[in-house]
């Protein structure tokens, strides 16, 4: 057989463009584009095999295809053939009959079906959050997430474990079936999301913050679960609380010290007091009256002086004035701070000289010097006034 048309309907030029003429001349190869002529000789050859084996109605079976023909205008139409072979008497095949149909439009239908669900299953894959819709307490689809982040296989999900399986805890599990049973119940749900654990393949828990939603799927209703892992937003969560909790146990500590430091400042204020208290009563008490008892005694002019400047000094030293003093008059030498001490107890530059074995022009030329440090040279107050307003402050 050289399968070469003896008759073709004058249809075949409304389709292709050639007449029936022209296309009875043309050879297989010629009728369909390469892919297709390859696959029309293997289907050929299977038919053809199938009938020397003596199965007829296999063969016909076989001889089914949808093939892709080139058309006169350089494009090309799909067309579905059906063929059976034409037995002489002997049962071999004498010839074969055909009919072909146009079938391009529902190819292009098909093909754009075929994009879309690639487009969609591509984004729906694309997406980094596992996400499944769960039907009849089974995981009907999911994406590539789910499986990649679960660990868990298609058949895994499918026949052992379903999306409930995973779920770490049997509270989990209830609030899960009460939720899903309410929204086919047509309830609505709050809050929309919610937090579980589910286990992975390793046992590991990772927690999850799943939405959920109820949609049609394959014309029934469904569960549509969308989980996002925050695994590592827990473990953030937990390590600020216990940096937070070791914070408020270090500011707590803080606090008590703070208090006993304070405790202690408050200790060390009395004790001094305590101190200047005592010192100031022990002078008071046991120097002074011995002191008072010396003067009454035959002393020269020059050894009652020095009791008194003794005396005069014991004051300064119990009074609160001789630490502003002394602070006031750092910048004065050790002769004149003498010198300083002694005007403000009214002695004149004579009894000075005499006290400190001193020129009576050496002291002047001090209480000048002295006047000057304290800023009194161009002033009408006199030194005495000044010191003695100091004393008293």
């Amino acid at each position: 057989m050289d399968l070469k048309a003896t008759y073709v309907s004058p249809s075949v030029q409304k389709v292709r463009g050639y007449t029936a003429d022209e296309t009875m001349n043309q050879s297989l190869e010629e009728i369909f584009t390469p892919d297709s002529f390859t696959a029309a000789k293997t289907i050929i050859e299977k038919a053809f095999k199938e009938l020397a084996n003596g199965n007829k109605e296999k063969a016909e079976e076989t001889f089914v295809a949808e093939l892709e023909q080139n058309c006169k205008d350089g494009s090309t139409i799909w067309a579905e053939i059906k063929a059976n072979f034409i037995l002489d008497s002997k049962g071999q095949p004498a010839g074969i009959i055909g009919i072909t149909r146009d079938i391009s439009d529902r190819k292009r239908a098909e093909d754009t079906l075929r994009k879309s669900e690639e487009a969609y299953r591509n984004l729906f894959n694309s997406i980094p959050d596992p996400i499944a819709i769960f039907q009849d307490d089974f995981t009907v689809i999911r994406n590539s997430a789910y499986e990649r982040i679960f660990g868990y296989t298609p058949e895994e999900i499918e026949n052992d474990i379903g999306t409930f399986g995973l779920l770490k805890n049997s509270k989990d599990k209830k609030i899960a079936h009460k939720r899903i049973a309410a929204r086919l119940a047509g309830k609505g749900i709050s809050p929309m999301i919610h937090y579980v654990d589910i286990l992975n393949r390793e046992g590991q828990t990772i927690s999850c913050e799943v939405s959920d939603a109820i949609i049609q799927y394959a014309g029934r209703v469904a569960n549509l679960l969308i989980f996002r892992d925050i695994s590592e937003r827990k473990k953030a969560e937990s390590a600020i609380k216990e940096k937070q909790a070791e914070l408020d146990h270090k500011n707590k500590t803080l606090e008590e010290m703070n208090a006993a430091l304070r405790v202690l400042l408050k200790q060390r204020d009395e004790d001094k007091i305590y101190v200047e208290q005592n010192v100031l009563s022990n002078v008071q008490k046991l120097v002074i009256p011995f002191l008072n008892k010396l003067t009454e005694t035959k002393l020269d002019l020059k050894q009652a002086s020095y009791v008194n400047i003794v005396e005069s000094n014991l004051n300064e030293i119990i009074s609160p004035f001789s630490r502003r003093f002394s602070a006031e008059n750092l910048r004065l030498t050790r002769t004149e701070l003498q010198i300083a001490n002694l005007i403000k107890q009214g002695k004149e530059s004579k009894a000075i000289a005499e006290l400190l074995n001193l020129s009576i022009p050496t002291v002047e030329t001090h209480r000048r010097n002295i006047r000057k440090k304290f800023g009194l040279k161009s002033r009408h107050q006199s030194l005495y006034t000044h010191l003695s307003e100091l004393f008293n402050e």
